[in-house]
């Protein structure tokens, strides 16, 4: 399914990605792939461990490449996947490297673009989800990034 999801997305390049993604699993973890396979976890750990983190640095690359208005349609395809596809504090911690790094960048994004605004909505709907939880944004930031540095060691 993830193979498939980002050839249609992305075509020749999702595939390069997925390739990427499939030999550094292999590089690092090939010990796990059995285990994996026989739990049926294997796509998920493709995806969410090696592949959304891919789409994270094209996105990222894109924007501190061109940080022009006419770059905006060409980080769509990337954000909508990662919108979709990655977890919630991957999310959370995008928005906030977006806005200390390139703060001019995404408030043009969200301007004119339907998909930055659709990315913006949905951090935002975790903001108050967590704020309804007794979580304000500096803890839902920590607990994001702590989180991160967990999966580091995965």
């Amino acid at each position: 399914m993830v193979k498939h999801k980002i050839h249609k997305e992305f075509g020749n390049v999702g595939i390069a990605i997925y390739r990427e993604a499939l030999q550094s699993f292999y590089e690092y973890n090939n010990h796990s792939f059995s285990r994996l396979m026989n739990n049926k976890e294997f796509g998920k750990v493709i995806k969410n461990h090696y592949v959304v983190p891919r789409i994270k640095r094209e996105l990222t690359s894109i924007i501190e490449k061109f940080r022009l208005k006419e770059s905006v349609a060409k980080t769509e395809s990337f954000l909508r996947y990662f919108i979709e596809e990655a977890y919630l504090d991957d999310l959370v911690l995008f928005d906030n490297n977006m806005k200390e790094r390139n703060e001019d960048y995404y408030t043009l994004a969200q301007q004119n673009s339907i998909v930055w605004k659709q990315f913006t909505d949905k951090v935002e709907a975790i903001y108050q989800k967590e704020a309804a939880s007794g979580n304000e944004r500096v803890k839902v930031l920590a607990l994001a990034t702590k989180w991160l540095n967990k999966q580091k060691t995965y």
